[in-house]
């Protein structure tokens, strides 16, 4: 009986058997005509081959040519040429049957993940022991929290996965796997860090969102992960390798929920947003990662250990409106949008879904303050509670112009 498709055959002989030759032709055909022959280590002359293998190379070697004494220049041709286009088809073959298949997209469900291809074919899957927020991992969110590329250069695609849990800390950190589902590393954010005031901030920290930088000339890509303390206030923007080694870090006296990567001219930034504790008002900042460090500088009791700010090219804060000194105990800086001429920061006013009103303030390229822009749900939501007597006035221009942005130097 010979053998199926599936077959492997363990030896010249058998291998020479399966063609219907001899095995000195048989190794021939291997040197010359790219019979798909493996090694084994161990010991000279060990080879092994798959029947499917050589069938698919038997089909491949139909056409034989034959070289008579009257056309043997144009034969000898016609046999290289047909030599070559068989060898390359056989390596391009075996190249793509051997590269196994790529991660290309995270599909987050209720309690872990799914990973899949480029076609959607399920690789593998990753179950969490807790609910998780699956909002928090849609695009619109923008916090980078499921991302999938190649981080080191090898043309190997990681995934990267925070677990936001619904009732629990324990899961707040960054994974790091492989193509295959295999955790590569994690990354624990913060540490016990002190303040002024006298207060001492532990672990756990949580992570609110992940940047990814684009790949250096080796391949290599830098990743900012933002994270906050799980009962107050501060906020470590975190840099690692592609390893998940920590290359430095930035502290801030306040909550940082959202990273946006930003060149203004020639330099890339990595702009963050959230609220400055110390004044309870919005804050963004816009960070070099090449070298920012240190601790934000606020008044005491608020000032964190760290040393003195670096790589901060600029901090801004933004005004509390009517509505939200009348309803709310601070407002929130809480995403960028991106356009041609420079950078949108959406403060929220009012944390009233859907809505959620909210000032837009833009800014250039340059990270220079052009205007305030009150949103439609901001202008509804102050007609609302005006006509409720719940604010004593109605929306003005020169309020709108109130609204400015505060550098901090």
């Amino acid at each position: 009986m010979s053998p199926g498709p599936l077959a492997e055959l363990a030896s010249w002989k058998e291998i020479a058997n399966y063609l219907g030759v001899s095995v000195k032709t048989a190794q021939l055909r291997e040197q010359n005509r790219g019979l798909p022959v493996r090694r084994l280590p161990g010991g000279r002359g060990r080879v092994w081959a798959e029947a499917a293998e050589l069938e698919s190379w038997k089909r491949s070697n139909a056409v034989e040519v034959s070289l008579s004494p009257v056309k043997k220049r144009v034969s000898t041709r016609v046999a290289l040429a047909v030599g070559l286009i068989v060898i390359v088809a056989i390596m391009m073959a075996s190249l793509f049957m051997a590269k196994p298949a790529q991660p290309a997209l995270v599909e987050v469900e209720a309690q872990g993940f799914a990973v899949k291809d480029t076609n959607g074919n399920h690789l593998w899957r990753y179950s969490s022991t807790v609910p998780l927020r699956q909002k928090w991992y849609r695009a619109e969110e923008k916090r980078g929290l499921a991302w999938v590329g190649d981080l080191n250069g090898d043309g190997a695609a990681e995934v990267l996965f925070s677990p936001q849990t619904q009732d629990s800390v324990a899961g707040w950190m960054l994974l790091c796997f492989d193509r295959s589902g295999a955790e590569r590393w994690r990354f624990l954010p913060g540490k016990p860090v002190k303040s002024k005031g006298g207060e001492t901030f532990h672990p756990p920290y949580g992570v609110t969102s992940v940047l990814v930088l684009p790949a250096d000339e080796t391949g290599q890509r830098r990743i900012v992960v933002n994270s906050i303390h799980h009962l107050y206030y501060p906020s470590q923007v975190a840099l690692l390798d592609h390893r998940g080694n920590l290359i430095r870090e930035y502290w801030h006296s306040g909550q940082l929920h959202q990273s946006l990567r930003y060149s203004a001219g020639r330099r890339p930034l990595v702009l963050v947003a959230g609220v400055r504790n110390s004044m309870n008002e919005a804050t963004f900042l816009a960070l070099d990662p090449d070298s920012f460090g240190g601790a934000s500088r606020e008044p005491e009791p608020f000032q964190l250990e760290g040393g003195p700010p670096i790589g901060e090219t600029a901090r801004f804060t933004f005004p509390r409106t009517c509505i939200n000194r009348a309803f709310q105990p601070m407002n929130v800086a809480n995403g960028f949008s991106e356009d041609a001429g420079g950078i949108t920061v959406h403060v929220n006013e009012l944390d009233v879904p859907p809505g959620y009103p909210e000032i837009l303030y833009h800014f250039t390229k340059r990270l220079e303050f052009l205007s305030a822009v009150p949103g439609s749900s901001f202008v509804g939501e102050h007609g609302r509670l005006h006509a409720a007597k719940k604010i004593d006035h109605e929306l003005s221009p020169a309020e709108i112009a109130s609204l400015r942005p505060a550098r901090i130097h």
